[in-house]
């Protein structure tokens, strides 16, 4: 009444539990300016009553939606940490694994240059063909023949460094 006093509308929603309904009022003044309202003391306006029952169920389906996004983003969101959590763990084992290699490289590389003899690990592949992994690095002071040719070609080896007498043994 206050507002409509003041020439100002006003506006609800109202929940009709009996009808089950959802109403929307607006109540909107009318100017005194008209002839018919002129004379009269009391204020006078005009009701716009709106049936906002299907807006008020759709709100409702759309909450119920939003709650369940939300709560399939914080399960994947709880699932994505735990995966990262797990892959940090990897990385760092894999870091440790690393450098426990590097160590132990390191190490062998000082075990085979103080050891004057040759050493040398040779693969044989399911061909039946010979393919050098390492040669230690003394070769070629006790051969003359430059490392290189030992490591692309098992066949110089066998034809330069084994002599004629063995070679068929060699080969086996």
């Amino acid at each position: 009444r206050e507002e409509l006093a003041q020439g100002r509308s006003a506006e609800c929603e109202a929940d009709d539990k009996l009808l089950k309904r959802y109403l929307h009022i607006l109540v909107r003044p009318v100017s005194k300016q008209t002839p018919q309202l002129a004379n009269r003391e009391q204020s006078s306006g005009v009701i716009v009553i709106q049936d906002i029952t299907r807006r008020k169920q759709d709100e409702e389906v759309l909450r119920t939606i939003h709650t369940g996004l939300e709560l399939q983003v914080e399960r994947r969101t709880a699932d994505l940490r735990h995966a990262n959590d797990v892959l940090q763990a990897k990385i760092a084992e894999l870091k440790r694994s690393e450098q426990a290699l590097r160590e132990s490289e390191e190490r062998f590389r000082q075990v085979i240059t103080s050891i004057s003899d040759h050493i040398y690990v040779t693969e044989v592949t399911a061909g039946r063909q010979p393919v050098n992994l390492y040669l230690s690095p003394h070769i070629e002071a006790l051969t003359g023949y430059a490392l290189e040719k030992f490591m692309n070609s098992w066949d110089f080896w066998l034809s330069t460094v084994v002599h004629p007498d063995d070679r068929t043994i060699a080969a086996q």
